[in-house]
């Protein structure tokens, strides 16, 4: 079998194989974008604030929330009830590559959040009249943030069984959403926190996705810290997932 077959029939399989959640995945990002856009300025304080750097703002709040709810919470779940009907044990005898697995499971995930993405967006065009422009490379970067988050998702359920991986999804989608400063401002963190805030993939995310809409007034050369955390909880997961697939029982 080529390259080639390898990667297309590993990724018709997982397609076929997530064929159910092709419509439940964005209906529940669009319910989770309605939530969040009716509900956060109202939590927030800004309920009459409509300025474009407000819903901007929402905007991507709400593109972080949804990839951290899918990656950490959604996927891992899905993937390690799969385990139980020992599909990690059939997809090891395979005559693919160990990374193809991974990055199949990588990609049909990011395919299936970028049409809740694209709907949120007309969404948020219902609740704020100022909403400005997507640009591409704010897309681009909200797809990056569903590749780290999946990545651990898919981790998690290659390490863990399904009892401690519902609780470990849970917990770190607690975890991310008080670690994420959409309710408060960053510097009211305590200053132990300061360190952990600053190395977990999810302030330095929603960073990136600010400025990637032109609204954080920072210059590329100053977000080095924040990419560089992203860059590796972009590379961690990978590593982790195929030395697990690589491993023999």
């Amino acid at each position: 079998m080529t390259s080639a077959n390898q990667i297309v029939g590993i990724l018709w399989f997982t397609f076929l194989r997530y064929k159910a959640l092709w419509v439940v995945l964005p209906g529940v990002q669009i319910l989770f974008s309605l939530a969040v856009f009716w509900g956060l300025p109202l939590i927030a304080g800004h309920s009459q604030d409509s300025s474009p750097i407000t819903s901007g703002k929402t905007l991507c709040s709400v593109w972080l929330l949804s990839s951290i709810i899918i990656g950490l919470s959604i996927c891992p779940q899905i993937i390690s009830e799969s385990n139980l009907s020992g599909y990690v044990d059939y997809v090891k005898t395979l005559p693919v590559r160990r990374s193809t697995i991974f990055l199949s499971e990588l990609f049909v995930w990011l395919i299936m959040s970028s049409l809740g993405f694209v709907i949120s967006f007309f969404v948020a065009m219902l609740k704020f009249r100022n909403l400005p422009p997507i640009r591409l490379e704010s897309f681009l970067f909200a797809m990056l943030l569903v590749c780290i988050y999946v990545g651990l998702g898919i981790v998690l359920a290659l390490y863990f069984k399904l009892g401690l991986v519902q609780l470990l999804s849970q917990a770190l989608a607690l975890i991310a959403f008080l670690f994420t400063p959409l309710l408060y401002p960053a510097d009211r963190l305590p200053d132990w926190l300061v360190l952990i805030h600053w190395l977990l993939p999810f302030y330095p995310g929603l960073r990136v996705l600010e400025w990637s809409q032109g609204l954080l007034n920072v210059t590329y050369t100053e977000l080095w810290r924040d990419f560089s955390v992203l860059f590796f909880w972009f590379v961690a997961p990978f590593v982790l997932a195929i030395s697990r697939l690589r491993k023999r029982e």
